[in-house]
């Protein structure tokens, strides 16, 4: 039986919590993963390919990048934590990523999964009281950190300091609920392969973010989504998950962007979602595209 490796990468590129960091200083004549676009009407507007957690050596970022942010009037991201809240996240992870089982995580998993927990190292007591699939986004991020990634160098954090500082206006494109319910939604059956996931690939977590890392650096979109989708089908189980977290997620964002920049008096934004949207033929670019606008890569 085939394990399911890369599914978890899969999913967290496509989230705004967790995405490996890319570096965005690309070498001269490169492209970058941001997209100059125009709606039908002549108005232009910007979608940069987001690093969710990041490193200090990711900045300084591409000139063109800046420009274009700095030539844009309002900000549009997935969250903007500031807004949400303080406790609202913290709140939101109580109600659904917390089990009311008294019983301890390793006897709510099937044995498969139990197996692979018992043996991975990565048990902590602090787990227990975690439903599966926070569990699992909670080693992710471990991992993550591990290898230098945090939220606080990321591209999202970077903008948003720069938008709240300017007084500019900041747009979200999505809910927590919007967002995280598609998790916290799983069945019992695919948070245990969603956990066994993120168990079985730890290793292979540095290597699996350099593929993508280099194909961002050639600024080899095709590259980057053969990689992205590589393991899609293989996990029949996960698939109504994959298309939530993706092309589900896709099409709303796209909509969300039309909306704006169909309304009356609309100024340019610049717009910073995560790279795993950007790709495919049903990524958001090409569904803009199918509503009459036009984008090119910078």
């Amino acid at each position: 039986m085939n394990q399911p490796k890369k599914i978890i990468v899969v999913l967290i590129l496509a989230l705004s919590l967790f995405l490996p960091v890319l570096s965005l200083a690309a070498g001269s004549g490169s492209a970058i993963f941001m997209w100059e676009a125009t709606s039908p009407d002549g108005r232009p507007f910007y979608i940069l390919g987001s690093v969710h957690l990041a490193y200090p050596g990711l900045y300084p970022l591409n000139d063109d990048i800046i420009k274009a942010f700095e030539s844009s009037g309002a900000l549009a991201v997935e969250l903007d934590p500031d807004r949400q809240g303080p406790g609202a996240v913290a709140d939101y992870i109580q109600a659904r990523g917390v089990s009311g089982d008294r019983r301890p995580l390793t006897e709510r998993l099937t044995p498969e999964t139990r197996a692979a927990l018992e043996q991975s190292g990565f048990y902590t007591p602090i787990l227990d009281s975690l439903k599966p699939w926070l569990a699992a986004l909670t080693i992710q991020l471990q991992g993550l950190r591990k290898l230098g990634f945090e939220a606080e160098y990321g591209l999202d954090r970077y903008f948003l300091n720069l938008a709240h500082s300017r007084g500019m206006a900041v747009i979200e494109l999505e809910t927590l609920e919007e967002q995280m319910g598609i998790l916290a939604d799983m069945s019992d059956r695919q948070a245990d392969l969603f956990l066994r996931a993120a168990i079985l690939e730890m290793e292979e977590l540095p290597g699996i973010m350099n593929g993508f890392l280099e194909t961002w650096r050639r600024g080899d979109v095709e590259g980057f989504a053969e990689i992205f989708f590589r393991e899609y089908d293989r996990y029949p189980d996960l698939l109504p998950l994959l298309d939530q977290v993706i092309f589900h997620r896709n099409e709303r964002l796209a909509e969300r962007l039309h909306e704006l920049m169909s309304a009356p008096g609309a100024e340019t934004i610049f717009v910073v979602i995560g790279a795993g949207h950007l790709v495919g033929d049903r990524g958001v670019p090409a569904a803009l595209a199918a509503r009459g606008y036009d984008l090119r890569q910078r």
